[in-house]
């Protein structure tokens, strides 16, 4: 199951949920002051594609993906 970060609409409370994937957001509530007015937070992730070994790219571009 994943975890998932969210924030609390009614104190501010930032956590982190396993949840399931069929997971009822009904269930889903702040640990702290119990309230069911939550969002989701979507993070970004990273990734670094090692370039220099392509034959042709000078490895500053994304026109050689």
């Amino acid at each position: 199951m994943p975890v998932f970060n969210y924030k609390c609409n009614s104190c501010g409370n930032d956590f982190d949920l396993l949840t399931g994937v069929g997971q009822d957001k009904e269930e889903l509530i702040c640990p702290d002051c119990k309230s069911e007015d939550i969002q989701k937070n979507y993070s970004s992730f990273g990734f670094n594609i090692n370039t220099k070994d392509r034959p042709g790219c000078s490895g500053g571009c994304c026109s050689c993906r």
